[in-house]
């Protein structure tokens, strides 16, 4: 099916994580980690009956590519020993005049493994961007809750004093036991990190097996298929602003601020963005997994500090605050970079790449 018609895999396998997901109604943080838990099993195992090459391919590739690199090498060292005959011996030296022609009107040999060394660099200087981008956000929210609960102490504080004689000025927290305070709220809520942190890898897992597994590569296989150019990039911008749209949903989003909208948007810039860096390396990678390990670091380094902080998972992103709409916009320009980078390379890798995935 998903050979033949990948679109209606696409929509079978949208509409059943969707109906898993729905199975437990509520939104704690257990309700929440079973729901996400139920829809990647879910698309987990619709991705391995349909495509399991996304799962265990690239590690049965990498193995028979070692096997036949090291026969490679084992077979080099034997014909560069010496022959025991003398026609061993002419053999070797034509063939090593061979190889020195070809060697003057051709790259050298090592030219290709220096471009995956650089290629792999690149990618290593992606994830560690993009981990650095998450930690920021998270600090970036620990602190503007941490000012304000220290804003809402000095507040307090002014107000409990107001009636006292008027020589007496009123006390206001120092720096210290705010920070003090908010050390006791993350040690009360270690408890719930556990379950925090298992949420986040079921929702890396889950987002990536069916924005990545499936809706990118049905899409791109279907795009294939109708003749059109560049599928891996039209896939990977048609699933990503999917991806990006859906980040919007949750809460009461459309109450309160005339914030709310600019925060809606910038939420859909910053997850699109984020989608396309996640094409792109599912593109180099191969797996679901390594994807759903970096989304899952993304998710937790973001959210844990203020989560350590109160102690609850947000439930939207449109919260009307300034400061919220100002790490949103500044996370999409960090990201924005990556995403172009990586969707120049899935327009120049379109022919080749296809068939790893």
């Amino acid at each position: 099916m998903r050979a033949r018609h990948p679109l209606a895999y696409v929509l079978v396998t949208s509409v059943l994580a969707i109906t898993c997901y729905n199975v437990v109604p509520g939104e704690t943080l257990i309700a929440m980690i079973i729901q996400t838990t139920a829809a990647a099993t879910c698309v987990v195992a619709l991705v391995a009956l349909g495509d399991p090459k996304i799962i265990i391919f690239r590690i049965n590739n990498y193995l028979t590519n070692q096997s036949s690199h090291n026969q490679k090498v084992s077979n080099e060292k034997l014909s560069n020993q010496n022959p025991r005959n003398e026609k061993t011996n002419i053999e070797n030296t034509s063939d090593k005049k061979t190889s020195d022609e070809k060697s003057r009107n051709e790259k050298p040999s090592y030219g290709k493994d220096n471009g995956e060394r650089v290629c792999r660099g690149r990618t290593g200087v992606t994830v560690i961007w993009v981990i650095l981008i998450a930690s920021g956000c998270g600090m970036a929210a620990l602190f503007t809750e941490a000012a304000y609960e220290g804003w809402a102490l000095t507040s307090a504080s002014n107000l409990l004093n107001a009636g006292a004689a008027a020589a007496s000025s009123p006390s206001t927290p120092s720096v210290a036991s705010l920070f003090s305070s908010v050390f006791a709220n993350a040690c009360s809520h270690l408890a719930s990190l556990g379950g925090f942190l298992l949420l986040c890898v079921a929702t890396g897992i889950f987002e990536e097996a069916l924005f990545r597994g499936v809706m990118f590569k049905g899409l791109a296989s279907a795009l294939r298929l109708n003749g059109t150019n560049q599928s891996l990039l039209g896939a990977a911008l048609a699933s990503s602003v999917v991806f990006g749209v859906l980040h919007i949903s949750g809460g009461a989003p459309f109450s309160g601020s005339e914030l709310v909208l600019p925060q809606l948007f910038a939420k859909t810039i910053q997850a699109t963005l984020f989608g396309l860096i996640m094409a792109g390396l599912f593109v180099q990678w191969g797996s679901i997994w390594s994807v759903a390990a970096l989304h899952a670091a993304f998710n937790a380094l973001s959210e844990a500090p203020l989560f350590l902080l109160t102690g609850q998972v947000p439930l939207t992103y449109a919260t009307g605050d300034p400061v919220d709409l100002i790490i949103l916009a500044a996370s999409a320009a960090l990201l924005a970079p990556l995403a172009i980078h990586s969707a120049a390379r899935l327009a120049a890798s379109d022919h080749t790449s296809l068939s790893r995935i």
